[in-house]
């Protein structure tokens, strides 16, 4: 369990830097205010989390000529991302000391004091503290299902993405555009939060009632597991709705210079969206260049 809260601290982080360059990109295609990311607000409240996340967009938009200074207040998926996302990077921060801490204990029954020859019989094996974590992740990964859904809603919807056509495809009703892409990523929304139930709980007596009481870190490990990959798939469906967004504003030179490199990152993966086809394996590219870094 140890080994599987490692790779997944690792690749929930890039997931999240992921999700932050999906919403930066969604920033400047909808040509929505800066105002709320500025370091004022957020060291007025002062989480470590939610001030490096407003810190990580304002990075994605520096240099852009399309988000605005201060206009009418956007919806909270994009106003209130640094408070939102903000606890769940505080809580990747936290957790590296955790599962380093894991990583060089003491965990075999029993022990021996090598300086006394002492054996001590005791439950060091016990992963509560790794399935307390891995509990806690999966509700992170539900948080950040859930604001990618919202997200891409906006972006597909005429009535709220601030000119661009209905499911962001230049021939709406001969083409039906990024929709399906949509209630693909509503879907997966579904699956991640019904994955989000906490596995430590569900601890039964066996063996004898020797194991009477056990972590279940393991079964917390495999379904954030399951968990991550959904999210990681939904993630790549909204950065592709949040490029398409941008070329169909026609200003993809107007993003800020990290967010041209994001960009340039999808496109390499899967071209504009002019007509209907089938996205499945564009889907899962950008996927995987998530999982190896490429929003980093």
């Amino acid at each position: 369990m140890t080994a599987a809260a490692v790779l997944l601290w690792v690749d929930a982080g890039r997931v999240v830097r992921a999700v932050l360059s999906a919403v930066a990109l969604a920033l400047q295609a909808l040509q929505s205010q800066t105002e709320p990311y500025q370091p004022w607000i957020h060291d007025a409240k002062g989480h470590p989390g939610q001030i490096a996340v407003a810190a990580h967009i304002r990075r994605l938009l520096q240099g852009n000529r399309l988000a605005q200074e201060s206009t009418m207040q956007s919806c909270y998926s994009l106003l209130c991302v640094p408070q939102g996302l903000g606890p769940v990077w505080a809580s990747l921060d936290d957790a590296r000391q955790l599962i380093e801490r894991e990583i060089n204990a003491g965990d075999d029954n029993p022990l021996v004091d090598i300086e006394t020859g002492d054996l001590y019989q005791a439950g060091n094996f016990y992963g509560g503290h790794i399935a307390r974590f891995l509990d806690a992740l999966k509700l992170d990964f539900a948080v950040m299902a859930n604001r990618n859904n919202a997200l891409i809603a906006v972006l597909v919807d005429e009535k709220f993405n601030r000119g661009l056509p209905a499911n962001l495809v230049p021939e709406p009703g001969l083409n039906s555009g990024l929709k399906w892409m949509q209630l693909s990523a509503a879907s997966l929304a579904c699956a991640v939060r019904q994955m989000a139930g906490p596995s430590s709980i569900h601890s039964l007596p066996t063996e004898q009632y020797n194991q009477d009481v056990v972590s279940l870190g393991m079964h917390a490990a495999v379904t954030a597991l399951d968990a991550l990959r959904c999210l990681r798939d939904q993630t790549a469906m909204v950065l592709l709705a949040a490029a398409q967004a941008v070329e169909l504003r026609g200003a993809p030179d107007g993003l800020g210079q990290a967010s041209q490199r994001d960009h340039e990152t999808i496109r390499q993966v899967a071209a504009l969206l002019e007509k209907d086809r089938p996205m499945d394996r564009e889907i899962e590219q950008l996927s995987t260049s998530i999982a190896h870094g490429a929003f980093d």
